[in-house]
């Protein structure tokens, strides 16, 4: 009569599941997306104009356009800090894991920063000119001037906005203690075996023992 080993449990080493099963795709693939929305839209609103004036003339009216080189020196604060946030946008999706932390702590101050600048732009460029010499204006024409804001400042607005998104999609939260549901569900399936214990006497010399029984397999 042979004499089996028998083994409780799964055999050989559980497969482990994929790392990302059990990420949320949405926000995974949303940050990079928003990212590159703010990058082209930051690019774009340095092409674009920002403000319109439209001054009285002998032959009606004029206007005078101000891209973001005639806005003065808030333009030169915004250039730097959209910069500077595209770059810490960069470290947070692809830098190394150390400095994500750092980086995105940085990108939040700086996005904020910058929205404050474009902010304090707009409410400047809404009521004032600074490539127009209102000193040569009487004062009758100067209630006719009109100042608009053109589409590069919203396009800086969007941009900051759309980089600030994207580190806000960046956080993934932190995966529970303990083992992975899937390994964690594998482990605990119930498993069908089919067993018969069979007792019989031995002599003294081949006992093992008081209390030990043999488990044969069919």
């Amino acid at each position: 009569m042979s004499e089996d080993v028998i083994e409780f449990g799964p055999t050989g080493e559980p497969e482990r599941p994929p790392r990302f099963r059990h990420m949320p795709q949405i926000g995974f693939g949303a940050a990079p997306l928003s990212a590159m929305i703010g990058m082209f839209a930051v690019i774009l609103s340095f092409f674009g104009p920002w403000q319109t004036t439209t001054l009285p003339d002998e032959d009606g009216f004029r206007e005078i356009g101000a891209a973001v080189a005639g806005v003065g020196p808030m333009a030169a604060a915004y250039a730097v800090i959209a910069a500077l946030t595209v770059c810490a946008v960069a470290l947070v999706l692809f830098g190394q894991s150390s400095t994500r932390g750092n980086a995105r702590l940085l990108g939040f101050t700086l996005a904020l920063m910058g929205l404050g600048v474009l902010a304090s732009a707009a409410a400047s460029l809404a009521s004032t000119s600074v490539l127009v010499d209102f000193r040569l204006y009487p004062a009758q024409d100067l209630m006719n001037v009109k100042f608009t804001l053109e589409w590069g400042i919203y396009l800086a607005f969007a941009g900051m906005l759309a980089l600030t998104a994207a580190l806000v999609l960046s956080i993934r939260p932190s995966p529970p203690m303990g083992s992975h549901p899937a390994m964690a569900a594998e482990y605990e399936e119930p498993m069908e075996m089919e067993l018969e214990v069979s007792v019989f006497p031995a002599s003294p010399k081949t006992s093992p023992g008081p209390g030990h029984e043999l488990y044969q397999r069919p």
